[in-house]
């Protein structure tokens, strides 16, 4: 059980390690509370791994060990190419403020993607597309708008490191620095490979996505949306389990809540997203002008048995947290056997 906080009456509040999101206004101590439910878990067993979102910077730097960027492929290759919707979003996130989305140019991506199994395809594409003196017009200046976007996206991607393996080493935390990534889609696409690469091979782990309405939003496209509500309805089986954090709970896509049983709230200072806190409740606690003055470390703790309202404890970080071992740097290919090898030993044990 996670300890998250005591009621007025002195009342240990406690929750078990399930999917679970922990929400609030900036400042409310939604990272301490997170960092103190981190060291809980740790000590009974299961591993973590971050994916630290922030725009603003590190949220969990100095706990844990930080790895590589995995990159299983590109974008989803089921249907044989790359799905164009999905490099679109990370066109698009390569796009100043004020430019627009690129819906219009559905047609072009479709064109770009057909048969391409590699980013490198696709350029190879768009160079065809504007040497061909049969395409003029609007037509050329699609192409050539996309071409920009995109050289700007393979410039982002050639500044990083990105791995074909989940690389981990004795270290009970991990993270996953997303934040340097200033493209919210080739975070979801770095969150989906993850996910989907964990639930195949690991047990007893905790996932922990900061910054969350940003990859399961109702209203916008993310790679990381499906494969993240796999994770709610799969996870359980192997004990994997997805934590959530964010300012807000508007937006949130239905079919990714709806697998989450314990909610964390901290004060809302809007109206509609004290509203959504409101309707969250069950039972209904406090009302919505009581939500939006909650003071800093105070929660509402609502679960399937009951709902109260707690103060989360005061504890130093460097009281949660054994310092870790000092990473071995060692060949990516070791890497990968043991791993390989320790998921075969788990599944030889069950």
């Amino acid at each position: 059980m996670i300890h998250i906080g005591d009621a007025v009456d002195g009342e240990r509040v406690e929750i078990p390690q399930f999917h679970s999101g922990v929400f609030g206004v900036s400042g409310t101590g939604k990272t301490k509370l997170l960092k103190y439910m981190i060291s809980q878990v740790v000590k009974e067993g299961f591993d973590v791994l971050i994916f630290d979102s922030k725009v603003t910077g590190a949220e969990f730097e100095g706990i844990g060990e930080e790895i590589p960027f995995f990159l299983e492929a590109p974008l989803d290759l089921s249907m044989g190419s790359i799905d164009p919707d999905a490099f679109r979003s990370l066109v698009e996130g390569m796009r100043t403020r004020g430019r627009g989305n690129m819906e219009r140019y559905r047609g072009g991506f479709i064109e770009l993607c057909q048969d391409a199994k590699s980013f490198e395809d696709i350029g190879r594409n768009i160079a065809a597309k504007l040497h061909d003196p049969k395409i003029r017009g609007y037509t050329k200046s699609m192409y050539a708008e996309i071409h920009f976007d995109y050289t700007r996206l393979m410039k982002l991607l050639g500044q990083h490191k990105f791995s074909q393996t989940v690389q981990h080493s004795g270290a009970r935390i991990h993270r996953m620095a997303t934040w340097k990534l200033p493209n919210v889609a080739l975070q979801g696409v770095i969150v989906r490979s993850t996910v989907d690469s964990v639930l195949r091979s690991e047990d007893k782990l905790i996932i922990l996505v900061d910054e969350a309405p940003n990859f399961v939003s109702q209203r916008e496209y993310n790679p990381a949306k499906a494969s993240l509500q796999d994770l709610d309805e799969q996870g359980r089986k192997n004990e994997v389990f997805g934590w959530y954090s964010g300012q807000t709970l508007t937006g949130f896509d239905k079919a990714n809540m709806k697998n989450l049983w314990y909610w964390i709230m901290g004060r809302e200072g809007e109206r509609n997203e004290a509203k959504a806190v409101w309707d969250t409740q069950s039972p209904k606690l406090l009302t919505r002008e009581q939500i939006q003055t909650l003071k800093i470390r105070e929660f509402i703790v609502s679960t399937p048995e009951f709902t109260k309202l707690v103060t989360v404890p005061i504890v130093k970080e460097e009281e949660l947290f054994e310092k870790e071992p000092e990473p071995q740097v060692e060949d990516e290919r070791l890497v990968a056997l043991e791993q390989r090898i320790s998921t075969l030993e788990r599944r030889y044990r069950k």
